[in-house]
């Protein structure tokens, strides 16, 4: 059984309740590098939720090569957003984070 560092309290005087910060994942990566798992867990998030914005969010990380999952998972995922009929990225950018300033000459039509 591998031992695992409990987080430890921080406190933030700008912060009303203590923050945790964990000094070592909890869990083993499957990959050896933990970025690239990462990296693949947002690039699936992208794929899902941010419809043509997804292209500036590859463009900005250089994570594009890493793959997003296999395509079983990306339509198990789709098809939830689909049945919940959840909003577009484009309405969350309208609607909730108006002021977040998106290079428009970047976007791909992704229809």
């Amino acid at each position: 059984m591998t031992s695992h560092r409990l987080p430890r309290p921080v406190y933030c005087p700008d912060m009303p309740v203590t923050m945790h910060c964990l000094q070592q994942a909890p869990y083993k990566f499957k990959d050896k590098d933990p970025l690239k798992t990462i990296g693949r867990n947002l690039n699936r998030v992208a794929e899902v939720w941010m419809d043509e914005y997804a292209d500036i969010y590859y463009a900005t990380t250089g994570n594009r090569d890493l793959g997003a999952g296999n395509a079983t998972e990306l339509a198990a995922r789709t098809e939830f957003r689909r049945e919940h009929e959840c909003k577009s990225f484009a309405w969350y950018l309208e609607n909730v984070y108006p002021d977040l300033d998106i290079p428009k000459d970047k976007l791909v039509s992704r229809t």
